[in-house]
């Protein structure tokens, strides 16, 4: 009797534990929702995996298969409490939910499936259920276009070109997204360019997200088969890294849009004769009926090509396209040493962003007579320039310029290499007095040997030791300073110094003079150019040298930060320095950013006016 109490009490020890396990197992849970079950190629859906737990789950680890990529959108937790009343008494129940919300874009066309995934709750592992779905061809809409153009079908490896995607749409939509699968290539190296850089440009901007680039793209309108159509364009800039021929990848753009109205209906409590409120069912708003699309781009084909081998410089860097560079430095008058900051600038394509400069320490035509550190610092990019800023030191004081810095790049229009060079920059190399230790007073030198290396007092003081015994011989002198030639010339040293330096303003001024009359020349010049409308490469050229000459400047000088000090120098008005500093910029964005701006040309005639008008 005993042994049949002791089985039974321990079968039901045995199915309280199991149900308690059991209970266990389930109190955590995992399952996914999806979107749709029959999607588009190319269309980005709506992906769930959710976790009911009442502890923090540790995050499925989710990646991109051969079938699908993958987007994560973040993560939330919800809770919900059900309350009940057991006899008499109060329970409350709470259910936390952890969702991980994904877009999913599938690959190909067919039956797929996503697969199951693993998340770790409560020590315990939970898989999720696989999901078949149905990839079906994106189709064409006859109020969507999607089109994709290159700006050239046939590049070099390495050269900038700009793909251009345009959507025309005359249906109102929303929630729409695109698949861009070149940016998932290793073929290419990819960079949205931004409308904002035009200043013609800033209006109806439209900023989305594209497979984590932020894209700022221009809203417009356009005709498209006789009928009006309203645009969305972005452009991306497109390195290729090899060659070969590419067939660019279809874009899909997919969304919601709306193809009815519906009228909403009001549910009222009671249904009769009271219930009715003609102004309310006047008043009352209709809702959109929305409909999924998926629209397919385009596929134009990419030739690409190698840089050949023959000819290329040693110092090319892989820029391909058409470049100009120019250089300037300040200061210009330094000693052997000074440090001479030279800054320059490389124009060429409307992407700038891989542009390198050969290294300067590796350049011997400069490292003969400068000093360069091995390090440069990255480019800054402005208005399509790359500006490059490097310090560098004279060696000695027979260095008379800063040679022309060589850019070295393969022209894809010509198909061949082509070195250009700066302008080289005069510059004034002063010879500077190294003081050693031996020049210090009182290093390592006894009175003794003082005394003896004193020479006679007719040949003057050869050292500056103040030692109490060479004092007191110098003190036996009977001869008058005066007869000494060297006291001489540290008497009358600070006249003659005196007469130097007043003589060398009153020549700056005769010059100053002079040199503003010439200014007069280019002034006529400039006038002519303008009326012509000169190229800008023209006329900046002239506008430097009507700089140089109206403000005496060393030759070289060709920025507006030459011109500045001099400006202040000479209490210029603020308006006629922000003028000075707006007419540099239009005048290099024009020359070497390629900038067409038809009001260039009253702007330099104006500025120069202003100028002869406030500075004599």
């Amino acid at each position: 009797m005993k042994q049949r109490n002791f089985l039974l009490i321990t079968f039901l020890l045995t199915v309280c534990s199991l149900i308690s396990l059991t209970l266990t197992a389930l109190a955590d849970e995992a399952y996914v929702q999806i979107e749709s079950q029959k999607v588009f190629l190319g269309e980005p859906f709506n992906f769930k995996i959710i976790v009911i737990s009442d502890n923090e789950p540790n995050p499925p680890t989710v990646e991109n298969t051969k079938d699908f990529q993958f987007e994560s959108l973040g993560s939330s937790t919800s809770s919900s409490s059900n309350v009940s009343i057991v006899n008499g008494r109060m329970q409350q129940q709470t259910e936390f939910r952890h969702i991980y919300n994904y877009n999913i874009t599938a690959n190909k066309l067919g039956e797929l499936t996503v697969p199951s995934f693993n998340i770790i709750s409560s020590g315990n592992t939970l898989r999720t259920k696989p999901v078949p779905i149905t990839v079906i061809e994106p189709q064409n809409d006859k109020n969507f276009k999607l089109v994709q153009k290159l700006s050239k079908d046939s590049v070099y490896v390495g050269e900038p070109i700009t793909l251009t995607i345009t959507w025309y749409l005359n249906a109102n939509t929303t929630d729409f997204n695109f698949s861009f699968p070149l940016l998932d290539q290793d073929n290419f190296f990819i960079k949205p360019l931004d409308f904002r850089q035009n200043k013609n440009s800033n209006k109806d901007i439209i900023r989305f997200t594209l497979q984590g680039q932020d894209v700022i793209a221009k809203k417009g309108v356009a005709q498209l088969n006789g009928q009006p159509f309203t645009t969305v364009t972005f452009q991306e800039v497109i390195i290729p890294k090899k060659s070969g021929e590419f067939k660019i990848p279809k874009i899909v753009v997919a969304g919601k849009k709306i193809v009815s109205y519906q009228r909403q209906q009001n549910h009222r409590g009671f249904g009769g004769f009271f219930d009715f409120d003609p102004f309310e069912d006047f008043f009352e708003s209709s809702q959109p009926v929305f409909q999924r699309f998926a629209v397919p781009s385009n596929q134009p084909t990419l030739t690409v090509k190698n840089t050949p081998e023959e000819n290329k410089p040693y110092d090319y860097t892989g820029l391909v396209g058409d470049y100009s560079i120019i250089a300037n430095a300040t200061p210009l008058d330094v000693n052997v040493g000074d440090p001479v900051t030279l800054n320059i600038e490389i124009a060429g394509p409307d992407y700038m962003e891989n542009v390198s400069l050969y290294p300067l320490d590796q350049q011997k035509y400069l490292t003969d007579n400068f000093k360069i550190p091995t390090e440069m610092s990255a480019p800054v990019i402005q208005k399509g320039i790359a500006s490059f800023t490097q310090t560098i030191r004279p060696l000695r004081a027979d260095v008379k310029e800063i040679p022309p810095i060589r850019l070295s790049y393969f022209d894809s229009s010509k198909g061949k290499y082509v070195t250009t060079k700066s302008d080289p920059i005069p510059i004034k190399v002063t010879s500077a007095r190294i003081v050693t230790a031996a020049d210090a007073e009182g290093v390592s030198v006894s009175p003794a040997e003082v005394i003896d290396n004193i020479a006679p007092k007719n040949e003057g003081i050869n050292y500056n030791y103040t030692d109490e015994k060479t004092l007191l011989t110098n003190q036996d002198s009977s001869k008058s300073i005066f007869h000494e030639p060297f006291w001489l010339l540290v008497i009358f040293l600070p006249f003659l110094a005196f007469l130097a330096i007043t003589s060398r303003k009153v020549w700056n001024v005769i010059s100053s003079q002079k040199t503003n009359t010439n200014a007069s020349y280019y002034v006529k010049k400039l006038n002519d150019l303008c009326a012509i409308k000169a190229s800008a490469s023209q006329i900046l050229a002239t506008f430097r040298e009507y700089i140089i000459k109206k403000f005496s400047l060393p030759k070289g000088s060709t920025s507006f930060s030459d011109v500045e000090h001099a400006l202040y120098k000479l209490k210029a008005s603020s308006d006629l320095i922000l003028n000075l500093k707006e007419t540099f910029t239009h005048l290099e964005a024009a020359c070497y950013a390629g900038n067409k701006d038809d009001e260039l040309y009253s702007k330099i005639t104006e500025t120069v006016n202003k100028i002869e008008k406030e500075i004599k």
